[in-house]
């Protein structure tokens, strides 16, 4: 039977680029099976753009307004397709989008999951960067589904596809996680099936629009990594055999280490309820020593090495070596 492939678009106030969007899903290769536009309950000109398109595409509202994760499996619920996937109502679909994540569901038997390639563009819709998923297999089989996973998501919220039977099965994107359910989501059905790789540029992802919307959710990103680390990864881990503590432990220190990095670049240690939102993160990934140098103003010198060489070493075979050395 030909997949059908449903396409769930979560909106609230983004009414400037979901026109965009929209248009980017009508003017497929392979068309969607559906496109369903959740209307979070905006206040700006959202509601006139999909007037526009009322014969088109459906339009649905949840009786109140939600909150991200409670947003995002509000939509998957709305969606008849046996495959799914979200875009962001200021990201953009390639041409290709639908037609190489049908043939990605398509490549493997046992799929549940389909990721491409994505550009990151600014407000303007100008390329800033191409990313591709190097560090992956075409097809990646469980456990090695999980353990790809550990040091954070290895798909893109604006590049995924999913088979919805799955999302239901683990009970949807966590609703313990308000920021990054997306991670925490790939984590839970890393046991269910494969996941395949489709090694092209399908989506576009919009970043750097919203002057000091890090620094707002900041405490929502740290709750959710340390929830991630240290609930979602050791209840999954529990469904393949030979995987210890230790084992989760030592990479939820290698992701606090490089979460220290990101704030230090950003000056984050000089404000007292970072650090006090640290301290338990800290403890359960036996990251003290890090901590403490983090608390004292020191940077963690191995990710700054490690990103250095990054740097340096444009080939993928060089890359990936570094990569281990310094994991």
């Amino acid at each position: 039977m030909p997949i059908k492939l449903s396409v769930g678009i979560p909106t609230y106030n983004q009414g400037r680029f979901l026109k965009k969007t929209i248009e980017s899903l009508l003017e497929q290769k392979i068309k969607p099976y559906e496109i369903i536009v959740s209307n979070n309950h905006s206040t700006d000109e959202t509601v006139d753009i999909l007037a526009e398109f009322k014969d088109l595409i459906t339009v649905v509202m949840p009786d109140k307004h939600m909150e991200m994760t409670d947003h995002y499996n509000f939509v998957v619920s709305q969606l008849s397709g046996d495959w799914f996937c979200l875009l962001s109502s200021d990201d953009i679909a390639k041409e290709n989008y639908i037609a190489r994540l049908i043939e990605g569901a398509e490549l493997s038997k046992n799929s549940i999951l389909v990721r491409g390639g994505w550009e990151n563009i600014d407000q303007n819709g100008k390329v800033i960067s191409k990313r591709y998923l190097l560090s992956v297999d075409r097809v990646t089989s469980p456990p090695n589904t999980f353990h790809e996973n550990l040091l954070g998501p290895k798909i893109s919220f604006a590049a995924f596809a999913c088979k919805k039977n799955i999302w239901q099965k683990v009970g949807g994107f966590p609703k313990e996680c308000s920021l990054i359910s997306d991670w925490g989501f790939w984590i839970l059905i890393s046991p269910h099936g494969d996941f395949v790789y489709q090694h092209e540029i399908i989506s576009q992802y919009r970043v750097n629009y919203r002057p000091g919307i890090e620094q707002s959710r900041l405490f929502e990103w740290l709750q959710d990594e340390f929830t991630i680390s240290s609930k979602i990864i050791p209840k999954i881990a529990s469904s393949f055999q030979g995987i210890e503590a230790d084992y989760l432990k030592k990479y939820s220190r290698k992701r606090f280490c490089q979460s220290l990095d990101t704030l230090f670049e950003n000056n984050y240690f000089l404000l007292p309820e970072v650090v006090d939102k640290l301290e338990d993160w800290a403890k359960y990934c036996n990251g003290l020593k890090e901590f403490l140098d983090f608390r004292n103003g020191k940077r963690v010198s191995i990710i700054k090495i490690a990103k250095k060489y990054n740097l340096i070493f444009k080939n993928k075979i060089l890359r990936t070596v570094v990569a281990f050395l310094y994991r």
